[in-house]
């Protein structure tokens, strides 16, 4: 039996949720940095908090999909974990990371065409004017906002998942204070709003990458998971590969996403106060989705790592677990709900 099988389902719920709940909590803590910008800029005024609201329904729209297709390396670096095949999960990383400047194309393209894209749909004008700023000092962090999360996978994948909850809790603090230091004007600076709050995101974002490599590095994270960059690092076919397990999930990603962000869309026709009542009650939403999302990515690496080490009987126990804790979780929500 390999290091990663267990022999009955209660150790299987145990194994799962040591890996889970680390998972989760980051997943949280992501999420509540969006949460936080809205509370701040609520204060400011629901034009700004709609503004917000749009400008990352087009930057997100288009990039959580963008990293489901860089969610193929997922299942390729656990299983070669399960496997014991260390270089392998270095070449695999090498290969999202060379995806991720053209994976980042869409993202730029549609930032630069919002306005119009937004106007089209019948969202107000003075939101418009606002959204745009917001989209375009935002642009740079999204590559960074991918290459967190693939530095994540390939952690995650080893399941190595507390560095990235630390990262993030210290990003909430940051971005909190930034945003409270640029919105409002304190700390001797001018007062920014909305424009404030989009660059406390791309300061707080480069800082969180910058944070996963100094982790990395000072703890020998990349030790035995990561080869010198050489003409094999380039090979087509592995990038290929990525793609190849990742445009199903891409697909996936862009459904759900747009359901709701269609939805949000709706909303701006109503004007900017319909549209600011609507993004609070899809953050909170969105909030308690992150616990069932923990559990899939944790379910992910641990079915992936018992793959590799060919226990495909142990892959199943786990995913059915996966199945009927997220279930029993989702019923206990919806009953709060209502």
């Amino acid at each position: 039996m390999s290091e990663f099988s267990v022999q009955t389902t209660r150790q299987e719920v145990v194994r799962l949720l040591k890996i889970a709940a680390p998972v989760a909590g980051a997943q949280l803590g992501a999420q509540m940095l969006g949460i936080v910008d809205m509370m701040m800029l609520g204060r400011v005024g629901g034009a700004e908090m709609a503004a917000a609201t749009l400008g990352n329904l087009v930057l997100m729209g288009i990039t959580i999909p963008l990293m489901g297709l860089l969610m193929g390396a997922d299942p390729l670096m656990s299983q070669a974990h399960g496997a014991g095949n260390s270089e392998r999960i270095g070449r695999v990383l090498q290969g999202g990371i060379l995806l991720l400047p053209v994976v980042s194309i869409p993202i730029f393209v549609a930032g630069f065409f919002a306005p119009e894209l937004l106007r089209a749909f019948g969202q107000p004008d003075q939101v418009i004017a606002l959204t745009k700023n917001y989209i375009l000092i935002n642009l740079p962090s999204m590559p960074l906002f991918l290459g967190f999360s693939l530095g994540r996978q390939w952690l995650q994948a080893r399941s190595i998942v507390r560095p990235a909850v630390w990262i993030v809790l210290i990003a909430n603090a940051l971005n909190a204070l930034a945003n409270w230091a640029l919105i409002f004007g304190n700390l001797g600076l001018p007062a920014m709003g909305i424009q404030g709050c989009a660059i406390s995101t791309v300061v707080t974002r480069s800082l969180m990458v910058v944070m996963l490599l100094v982790w990395v590095k000072r703890c020998g994270l990349a030790h035995k998971a990561w080869v010198p960059w050489d003409r094999e690092s380039f090979r087509l076919a592995r990038m290929t590969q990525i793609t190849k397990l990742g445009w199903a999930i891409m697909i996936s990603f862009a459904v759900e996403m747009w359901a709701f962000q269609a939805l949000s869309l709706m909303a701006g026709n109503l004007g900017e106060d319909s549209l600011a009542a609507h993004s609070l009650v899809m953050q909170v939403i969105s909030l308690v989705f992150m616990i069932p999302l923990g559990i899939a990515i944790a379910s992910s690496v641990r079915v992936g790592n018992l793959v590799g080490a060919r226990d495909p009987l142990g892959a199943q126990r786990c995913a059915h677990v996966a199945l009927s804790i997220t279930g029993v979780f989702m019923v206990l929500v919806s009953v709060i709900f209502v």
